[in-house]
């Protein structure tokens, strides 16, 4: 239980710190003012924290048998859209990191349109998982225990979730078009 816990305890420090990286990363794509250092420090920081919940989720499940099985056979849903989002954020991490660099060798369209779905998906999977993960992290650490108050948490931020997705995926695109535009 220790490790699940602290896991929990990581997965809800690696949703603030996202919440501070992607408001700075917002705040520089509007205001097109962009430190290198400070976005590096957000950046590396909620690299470091996701790294060792991702470390932490594979113990769990692998070693600690957390799903009793590989193959769980009644794994619910939530817990399926946990694993898939985070085998989705994990393959699609190097190219979000690497975007700014893929943008400025982009040489026609297909290739932007291809590079902003990848974006989007890696958004769209990092918003799932939040939304999917934010109240079991809750309940593993006794936090929230009311089944009741669970369901209403889980549709607030699923909705909340939805609409940070649609105006970071937005601003994300209308700053990269700005950027090809200028390049």
């Amino acid at each position: 239980m220790f490790v699940k816990k602290a896991n929990a305890y990581l997965a809800l420090i690696s949703i603030l710190m996202l919440v501070l990286h992607a408001a700075y990363q917002l705040f520089s794509y509007i205001a097109f003012f962009y430190n290198p250092m400070l976005s590096a420090a957000f950046g590396f920081t909620l690299l470091a924290a996701v790294l060792l919940h991702v470390f932490l989720s594979v113990v769990s499940i692998f070693v600690l048998h957390d799903a009793k099985t590989i193959l769980y056979k009644k794994l619910n849903i939530r817990t399926l859209i946990q694993r898939i989002s985070a085998l989705l954020m994990i393959l699609l991490l190097p190219i979000h990191v690497n975007e700014f660099q893929l943008l400025q060798n982009i040489s026609n369209g297909v290739e932007f349109v291809v590079l902003e779905g990848f974006l989007v998906m890696f958004y769209a999977a990092l918003f799932l998982h939040v939304s999917a993960s934010f109240t079991k992290a809750l309940i593993t650490l006794g936090w929230l225990y009311d089944d009741e108050k669970r369901k209403a948490y889980d549709r607030l931020l699923m909705r909340a979730c939805a609409l940070v997705f649609v105006i970071v995926a937005a601003i994300s695109i209308h700053t990269h078009i700005s950027l090809i535009n200028n390049i």
